[in-house]
């Protein structure tokens, strides 16, 4: 006699096999038995033809302070994920130190939500870590090593290169990251301090973690006009360190560069053919969700949040903002034109004076305002202290 049967389910297994017709037989929590036409049990369920199947994995999750919380992760638990992959985009939450929390808690509110400084009180991996493993989280963590607060806690928000001497410390933290349980070091290539290194700078970064089989997680430096460009980058850091590679949400940014796509595939496969570990993955859908910031020139974040709010309301400083939203995308990522003022949606702000544009473009907002988008993009992370949130829809069935 089962605890529990569930009976007609579509059953995909997990082995690789094809989908099948079955029941399944459940005593305690553990499943006993699958097969046809099993005996009853004292709970029922007709899955009548519907899928069933193992959990999901999450390769790419922002759930890094939200699974430290009290409220359970309904939004993960009820798509059936039952693990995350965190730490991703070089923005995760340690190392940090009481310098360095302020800046990173506001680098990273975008992604991973407001969660009080006072509360940030790990220091080390291994003390996220712990913090983790104490939290009443209800399914399977896996964490990245992030590059942007290693980076903040050697380099500081500057856009330099970082020294030997910087580059060795750097090391030193991703491999005792390695030794207490990191699955790999993540990057993100757009996103600041994690965008001031330097290709040799990655490449000895992914040589401390290659001896754990660590993964080298990473959103590349441009996902448009320079795609191919940075996909080359990627795979020469790990062709020099012997790492394994995985892409972060591969894509062709913006209708101009979706005929880049197709030579993208083709170039990963000749990577894997010379027995490179290269793998991606993709959003099911045809919009990303990021930071506002990620919409400005990269220099405006050079110094860290303060000196970007300090370069948006200096008009000096904005009149240049405005000048290279008419350079084009081969001089950088000019979302303007990659994907068009009507396509970059607020998704969340922090103060409650702004509730109103959520869900609203920037032309939208632009035009309500009477001013130029350029201006409304300045101005409302002016009013919300760089803490917004954006869907951009960028892609193509």
């Amino acid at each position: 006699m089962f605890d529990t049967v569930i009976r007609n389910a579509t059953i995909i297994d997990g082995t690789g096999r094809s989908a099948y017709q079955g029941d399944v037989g459940i005593v305690g929590h553990q499943i006993v038995t699958i097969g046809a036409n099993l005996s009853r049990g004292s709970n029922e369920i007709k899955a009548n033809g519907q899928v069933l199947c193992p959990g999901f994995i999450d390769t790419h999750s922002h759930s890094d302070l939200k699974a430290l919380g009290e409220e359970p992760l309904t939004p993960k638990l009820s798509q059936g994920i039952t693990t995350e992959l965190l730490g991703q985009d070089g923005l995760g939450t340690a190392p940090v130190n009481p310098q360095t929390i302020p800046e990173l808690a506001r680098l990273t509110s975008g992604l991973l939500g407001p969660y009080p400084e006072s509360k940030w009180t790990w220091r080390t991996f291994s003390d996220y870590l712990g913090h983790l493993a104490k939290a009443p989280i209800q399914n399977n963590q896996a964490v990245l090593i992030s590059h942007g607060p290693v980076r903040l806690s050697v380099v500081g928000n500057q856009d330099r290169p970082a020294t030997e001497k910087e580059i060795a410390m750097m090391k030193t933290i991703i491999e005792d990251a390695m030794q207490e349980g990191a699955f790999g070091l993540s990057t993100g290539l757009i996103y600041p301090p994690a965008s001031y290194a330097s290709k040799e700078e990655l490449r000895q970064l992914t040589r401390a973690i290659a001896p754990y089989d660590g993964i080298f997680v990473v959103h590349l430096r441009d996902e448009g006009y320079y795609l191919l460009e940075a996909l080359h980058e990627v795979i020469d850091i790990c062709r020099g360190s012997a790492c394994r590679l995985h892409i972060s949400h591969l894509q062709a940014y913006g209708q101009v560069n979706w005929p880049l796509l197709t030579p993208a595939l083709e170039l990963i496969d000749a990577a894997r053919e010379q027995e490179l570990s290269v793998t991606f993955d993709r959003y099911p859908y045809l919009a990303g969700s990021t930071v506002l910031t990620a919409v400005l020139p990269t220099w405006v974040l050079d110094g860290g949040p303060k000196a970007c709010l300090d370069r948006l309301q200096n008009e000096k400083d904005r009149n240049q903002i405005h000048n290279d939203f008419n350079k084009g995308l081969d001089v950088w990522h000019n979302r303007s034109i990659s994907v068009g003022w009507d396509n970059i949606v607020i998704a969340w702000v922090k103060t409650q004076q702004n509730q109103d544009l959520i869900g609203r473009s920037l032309r939208e907002i632009a035009e309500e305002r009477n001013v130029d988008p350029i201006d409304a993009l300045c101005d409302v992370l002016l009013e919300e202290t760089l803490n917004v949130t954006m869907i951009s829809h960028y892609g193509s069935e």
